[in-house]
C-alpha cells in the first residue's frame, strides 16, 4: 500500500487485491481454509509470472 499522501500508488495494490477476488476466488469452490489458501496462493503465483 501507499503511504500517506500518496494516492496515485494505491492503485497498483487496489487492482491488484480486485483481480484476486475476481478472478481468484470468486469462480473457485473450495472445501476448507487450507484449500483455499493454497488455491490463492497458486494464483497469485501464476498472476505475477505473465
Amino acid at each position: 500500500m501507499a503511504d500517506v499522501g500518496k494516492a496515485e500508488e494505491n492503485g497498483y495494490a487496489e487492482r491488484f487485491m480486485c483481480t484476486i477476488k475476481e478472478e481468484g476466488m470468486n469462480f473457485s469452490d473450495y472445501v476448507n481454509f487450507a484449500d483455499a489458501y493454497s488455491q490463492i496462493g497458486y494464483f497469485i503465483i501464476e498472476w505475477m509470472v505473465i
